[in-house]
């Protein structure tokens, strides 16, 4: 074939690819076409094409949040630093996100040292690139001050890192919610929970482990929707507005540690992620039918006999945090009680306890 008449070909061809673009029917018969070749087309993560919401009725009902990503020197948060900060604003009601709104981030040079190499690999961030930046504290508070909830794609790891390199932002004040683990991804027909599986999941590519390329696709993953047209977000907004118990297994037998850890139970070796507790710990929902399933593993599979454990009573604003959320409780295996039941019982005594 001539140069002229290949030229000619592929001139049509993008014509074509054009004009199937340009509408929603069409690209759905593009799409097709190429899942039935065997490929994919893949979208770039942009905020400009962020779907947004109109009905006046979901606006009138909006709130503020902001999706939060950090990159570090290390994953430390006692010694290590934040070397980029990326915040990006949105709102929301129950049902998902409305609208995207101003990107936030900045660079922060290290001042306990140069970036380490692997974190350069891992990043791309490098010395050069952070050198006489600083991140504003009153800038971000500012920002924090006007939102209801921060959302993180590993809120256990973020929301540590900024409570200690910002400690008052504001970051312990506000509900945090984990769009990884506040999820069922799996039961949403996901291979994973990681933020690159499930961006491909969705069609999406982005330049991932930098910080604002990582908020928007958390922001775009949590707008997909299950077969019953239910977004993540809601379901990870109403998995994270369920109060619940931080358990401790203190003391548990060694010999039961495969039982806990099949159970979803996880070591805390130096006490950091239990409260200085260096114990197998787990969330429990504050219903009463898992409280008592709880009560019931620990009293005939762990310890073999009723036991007064150490709990903490969680909710968002103290979720994700290695402060300690209030007073510690005991959950005790012999009665089974609600949450509210507990806390009525907690005003009569003087040491406060679960008794279940």
């Amino acid at each position: 074939m001539s140069n002229d008449k290949a030229a000619e070909r592929q001139a049509k061809i993008d014509s074509i690819i054009k004009n199937l673009a340009g509408s929603a029917m069409g690209m759905d018969i593009l799409m097709k076409s190429l899942r039935a070749s065997g490929l994919s087309l893949m979208n770039i993560i942009d905020s400009g094409k962020f779907p947004t919401v109109t009905d006046p009725e979901r606006l009138a009902n909006a709130k503020k949040g902001i999706v939060i990503d950090t990159e570090t020197t290390g994953l430390d948060h006692k010694t290590d630093e934040v070397i980029e900060l990326a915040m990006v604003e949105f709102t929301y009601d129950e049902h998902g996100i409305l609208a995207l709104g101003r990107v936030y981030d900045e660079f922060n040079e290290p001042k306990k040292g140069p970036i380490p190499d692997e974190v350069v690999a891992l990043t791309g961030i490098t010395n050069e690139m952070v050198k006489g930046h600083s991140i504003d504290p009153a800038e971000v508070r500012e920002i924090v001050a006007g939102v209801s909830i921060v959302l993180a794609h590993n809120a256990a790891f973020d929301r540590k890192m900024c409570e200690a390199n910002f400690p008052d932002c504001g970051f312990d004040q506000v509900d945090w919610h984990c769009t990884a683990n506040q999820v069922e991804w799996i039961m949403r027909g996901k291979n994973g929970r990681s933020l690159e599986v499930l961006a491909l999941s969705e069609g999406l590519v982005y330049g991932s482990h930098r910080a604002n390329s990582d908020c928007l696709a958390t922001a775009f993953v949590l707008n997909s929707k299950d077969e019953n047209g239910r977004s993540a977000f809601a379901e990870m907004l109403e998995r994270g507005n369920v109060p619940s118990i931080f358990l401790i297994a203190e003391n548990a037998p060694f010999d039961r540690k495969d039982l806990l850890k099949e159970r979803g139970y996880r070591w805390a070796a130096d006490g950091s992620e239990a409260y200085g507790y260096k114990a197998w710990h787990k969330e429990i929902p504050g219903d009463e039918a898992s409280l008592a399933a709880e009560a019931e593993f620990m009293r005939t599979e762990v310890y073999k006999r009723e036991v007064a454990l150490p709990c903490y009573h969680v909710a968002a604003v103290s979720r994700y945090t290695d402060r300690k959320p209030g007073k510690k409780e005991f959950f005790r295996t012999a009665e089974v009680k609600s949450l509210e039941e507990a806390s009525q019982q907690r005003n009569l005594e003087a040491e406060p306890t679960f008794d279940l």
